[in-house]
């Protein structure tokens, strides 16, 4: 859309004029724009029936099991695309939101199966994962802030089953996973999963409007950064068990697990960050004093 092709340049100006500071010149800007949209463009292909696939290098979806966390996050991706005016996206964040309602959910228990078969009919892995359960709250959250069919649904569902099931209040964290039918926990606890929840949260708190959300994410983060990062030379512990206590050893076996890495991982540093700042602002006052110091030291 013609309007819409200086949204880089104007996101840098509204940024610079909020910091004083000229964070990127025009032509960083429409780099940045012009990548975005090649992102985007890649994004469609992989729409599949039940969901959203897992696109090889080529941007070809490969034969494989179709997994939530990816079908919410790329629902959440599809937003973005809408809300910056590009043109289909409304259409593929409503066949997000109806593939989260209809194929991944399961409709005896309550929650989201981690994955349903490649053909999009039946569920190929029952866990209820808090990690990708944040993701359905994320995808909710956007879908709403774009007028997307059934969409005001999926949120108040997937809230509903986060504060049931995952929300620990007396932790001032949220549980791991449990089995289909919820009956059994996971003996472990995970910095990974939190994480996603602030993210998750925070969209939960400014779409609805209930400050519960909010105030839960500041737990989280303040529990992670204030206390555990701070404890440990800055350095997140990402690995505990059900009591909180760190597991420092946790996968030393298997260094490069795709979602529970052995130590410190970089990248979440850089993650809690941002999600640090964006609470504090979200939240303000004295209390969050120590965000800043904090965020500077991650």
């Amino acid at each position: 859309m013609a309007e819409d092709t200086d949204t880089g340049a104007r996101l840098c100006g509204r940024l610079a004029r909020m910091t004083d500071t000229a964070l990127c010149s025009t032509e960083i800007a429409q780099e940045f724009e012009a990548e975005a949209d090649r992102l985007l463009d890649f994004t469609r292909a992989s729409a599949v029936t039940g969901g959203f696939g897992w696109l090889d290098d080529a941007g070809v979806v490969e034969e494989r099991d179709i997994e939530l966390w990816i079908t919410c996050r790329m629902t959440h991706v599809c937003a973005l695309g809408h809300l910056l005016g590009r043109p289909g996206f409304l259409e593929l964040v409503e066949h997000g939101v109806d593939s989260l309602g209809r194929t991944f959910h399961d409709h005896d228990h309550d929650g989201w199966y981690a994955a349903i078969t490649p053909d999009g009919r039946r569920p190929a892995d029952g866990t209820k994962a808090a990690y990708a359960h944040a993701f359905v709250v994320l995808a909710g959250s956007s879908a709403q802030v774009c007028g997307a069919r059934g969409a005001d649904d999926l949120l108040s569902a997937a809230l509903a089953v986060s504060d049931r099931h995952f929300w620990d209040e007396a932790a001032g964290m949220v549980r791991e996973s449990f089995a289909a039918d919820w009956r059994r926990e996971e003996d472990y606890r995970g910095i990974n999963a939190n994480m996603h929840t602030v993210e998750a949260y925070l969209a939960a708190g400014d779409v609805t409007g209930d400050e519960r959300w909010h105030e839960r994410a500041g737990r989280i983060v303040t529990r992670t950064v204030d206390e555990f990062a701070r404890g440990n030379g800055w350095r997140i512990p990402e690995h505990f068990t059900p009591a909180w206590e760190p597991l420092p050893d946790y996968n030393r076996d298997d260094p490069a697990h795709p979602f529970r890495p052995y130590g410190a991982t970089i990248g979440h540093a850089l993650e809690w960050t941002r999600l640090t700042l964006a609470t504090a602002a979200t939240l303000g006052g004295p209390a969050w004093e120590w965000a800043a110091p904090a965020a500077i030291a991650l």
